[in-house]
């Protein structure tokens, strides 16, 4: 797939963003902010049993940053906390190296958000929703 490809996918998700929405239940919540970008999300989950039910996403924040938020959500929404705290470490390294992506992680969504990588500053924006729904499935264990 072309840049220009991946582009379109950051856009449509910057412009369309799936889970921005406040959750009238919450079992578990993190903010997390980018000093460098301005950007600042709160990720908020609600769990059924072991299975990661709602996900909310509360802040403002740049293209990537927005659209990584909504790929986030439409990727982990429904799956097992399990399942996801298994895949959540094969994303963060495919920032840092050359890594096969596993799962619902091998998707033209993800790879969009890979074309950030090289860029230190753009990295860290679409890292940022990613880390603050790690810290959430890490809290009360």
């Amino acid at each position: 797939m072309d840049q220009d490809y991946y582009q379109e996918i950051i856009i449509g998700h910057h412009k369309n963003p799936v889970g921005f929405m406040k959750l009238k239940e919450v079992d578990v919540f993190h903010r997390l902010s980018n000093q460098q970008c301005a950007d600042e999300f709160t990720v908020s989950l609600k769990y059924d049993k072991e299975i990661v039910a709602e996900i909310g996403i509360q802040g403002q924040g740049c293209a990537i940053s927005r659209a990584s938020a909504s790929i986030m959500t439409s990727l982990l929404k429904g799956q097992s906390i399990k399942g996801v705290k298994a895949l959540l470490p094969n994303f963060l390294s495919a920032f840092e190296r050359e890594v096969d992506l596993l799962g619902v992680l091998d998707c033209d969504e993800v790879r969009a958000l890979l074309i950030v990588k090289d860029n230190p500053a753009k990295r860290e924006c679409a890292l940022l929703p990613w880390v603050a729904f790690n810290t959430c499935l890490n809290i009360n264990e």
